[in-house]
C-alpha cells in the first residue's frame, strides 16, 4: 500500500470517529489483506471476525471510550478463499494424522499384549518341561522310598531321604505346581486320571479307582500329567 493510500484510510478513520452520525459503526474497505494489515499495524486495536464470515473483521480500540467500532470488509476474497482451503486441507490432514496416530497405538498396545502373553507361554512350557523332567526322578525316588519304607523306616538314612522328599515337594508347590489329589475307591475321571488297565474286584465298583500307578499333577488350572491308574471292571459274573 502507498503511503499516500494509508495517509488516506488513516485520515478517514479520525475523520469517521469525530463525526457523530457514525459514531458506533463505521465501514472502511480495503482491498487486500496485507493493505489491512499495513493498517492495523499503525493503531492500538483489536481483531476480530464478524459474525464468522473470514472477510468480515471487527476492530475495537481500547484507547476509545466511547466504544467506536470499526468495520473491514475484504473486497477482493482471493487470500480469503485461499486460506479457507488451506484451512480444510490442514483439518483433512490433521483428523488423518490422529486417525493414523490411533492405530499405530492400538497396534503398538496390542504388539505388547502378545509379546507380553508369548513370553509368559514360552517361560510356562520351559517350567514344564522342566518339571517333567525332575518328576521322572522324583517318582523313582518316591517308588524307592516306598519299597524300603517297611524295612528301613526307623533309620537315619530313610529319615533323612524323607527329608529330601519334603524339600521337593515344597519346590513344586513354589513353582505352582501340585499334586492331582486321588485315592482307591475314587470315580474314574477322564479329565485327570489315565487308565492302563482294567481289571475284577470283589472291593470296587466298575469304573472305580482300583490302583494308583503314578502321581498326577497340575499347574493351576492346567493338567501337567494324568494320574496313571488301573481301574475295575466290577465283579466277575
Amino acid at each position: 500500500m502507498s503511503e499516500r493510500k494509508e495517509e488516506d484510510l488513516m485520515e478517514e478513520v479520525n475523520s469517521s470517529e469525530k463525526e457523530s452520525e457514525i459514531t458506533k459503526d463505521t465501514k472502511i474497505s480495503v482491498s487486500n489483506i496485507d493493505d489491512l494489515v499495513n493498517l492495523l499495524a499503525k493503531s492500538d486495536c483489536k481483531v476480530s471476525k464478524y459474525d464468522g464470515n473470514f472477510n468480515a473483521f471487527k476492530i475495537d480500540f481500547p484507547s476509545d471510550k466511547d466504544g467506536t467500532n470499526l468495520f473491514f470488509h475484504l473486497d477482493d476474497s482471493e487470500d480469503a478463499e485461499s486460506y479457507l482451503s488451506l484451512t480444510e486441507d490442514l483439518e483433512k490432514a490433521k483428523k488423518a494424522l490422529d486417525e493414523k496416530i490411533y492405530r499405530l497405538a492400538a497396534e503398538y498396545e496390542n504388539y505388547k499384549k502378545r509379546s507380553i502373553s508369548d513370553r509368559d507361554q514360552s517361560v510356562s512350557y520351559a517350567k514344564e518341561n522342566l518339571f517333567k523332567d525332575l518328576l521322572f526322578f522324583f517318582d523313582n525316588f518316591e517308588r524307592g522310598m516306598e519299597l524300603y519304607k517297611e524295612s528301613s523306616e526307623r533309620t537315619d538314612f530313610y529319615k533323612g531321604m524323607t527329608a529330601v522328599l519334603k524339600e521337593f515337594e515344597k519346590f513344586i508347590e513354589k513353582n505352582n505346581f501340585t499334586k492331582i489329589e486321588v485315592k482307591l475307591g475314587d470315580s474314574f475321571d477322564p479329565l485327570e486320571h489315565q487308565a492302563i488297565d482294567k481289571k475284577s474286584s470283589g472291593e470296587y465298583d466298575e469304573n472305580k479307582i482300583l490302583e494308583i500307578i503314578q502321581n498326577g499333577y497340575k499347574s493351576e488350572d492346567k493338567l501337567v500329567r494324568p494320574v496313571m491308574v488301573i481301574v475295575s471292571s466290577g465283579e466277575n459274573k
